[in-house]
């Protein structure tokens, strides 16, 4: 009886990431962290502040597949520096994603703007291999 060939891919985890300052254009309405290819699936996001935000009364960073979206991160406080939040995808938001697909961050100001603040987001993701 012959046997097919076999499928020898590494199955290795992906990311995508993204330095997002304080004064980047867009913030509020959206950054691109990066794309999802199609067939991905995302295990967990990262936000990592290097530089606390100074906004006046509240600084919420959220992650999704759209400019505003709250698909991966919904409003993570990004006020103190040297934090680290790591947040797994919730299942309704992993995929497999049926075309490529867009993530964002974006920032919401409570009060003003500030003057300071960087974080970085991270998503890790299993790319289609099957």
């Amino acid at each position: 009886m012959a046997t097919g060939g076999r499928k020898t891919q590494l199955q290795v985890t992906h990311t995508l990431s993204k330095t997002i300052n304080y004064n980047d254009t867009g913030i509020t309405a959206g950054v691109v962290v990066g794309i999802l290819p199609a067939g991905a699936v995302a295990h967990i996001t990262r936000v990592l502040t290097s530089t606390a935000f100074n906004g006046t009364t509240s600084v919420a960073l959220s992650v999704g597949t759209t400019a505003t979206g709250t698909q991966f991160i919904n409003a993570t406080d990004v006020r103190t520096a040297a934090a680290r939040f790591d947040t797994v995808v919730p299942i309704a938001s992993a995929g497999p994603y049926a075309s490529d697909t867009t993530i964002y961050a974006s920032v919401a100001f409570g009060g003003t703007t500030g003057s300071a603040g960087v974080a970085t987001v991270v998503v890790e993701y299993c790319p289609n291999i099957g």
